[in-house]
């Protein structure tokens, strides 16, 4: 029963994911030009947006519908060493994306000296 409401709960989190994917990635574009910032800063936080956005589209597309289908499979389905394989690779996508939206973050602090 809490795995099914860790799965809606996870649904409705891709949604918001790729919302702030696609808006941080936007926001990066459109900000590309500033000349407060260095190009190396400018390239490292478009850079890390798109792969937030890389990320999210995976999470969201690829391991979200391969947890949702297992699911529907029964509750077998979901102890196989495949399904743990793929269960703990999101996890590690989704700390990845944690962690560069963190590093973006601290990178919009930063100015041209």
């Amino acid at each position: 029963q809490s795995g099914l409401m860790m799965t809606h709960i996870f649904v409705q989190f891709g949604y918001v994911l790729l919302g702030v994917s696609v808006l941080s990635i936007l926001m990066e574009i459109f900000s590309f030009k500033d000349k407060n910032l260095t190009f190396k800063i400018n390239f490292s936080k478009f850079m890390l947006s798109l792969i937030i956005l890389a990320l999210s589209l995976l999470f969201v597309f690829y391991f979200t519908a391969y947890v949702l289908e297992a699911q529907s499979l029964g509750e077998e389905a979901t102890k196989t060493q495949e399904f743990i394989k793929i269960h703990g690779a999101s996890e590690v996508v989704m700390k990845i994306i944690m962690l560069s939206q963190v590093i973006l973050f601290f990178l919009n602090f930063k100015t041209k000296k």
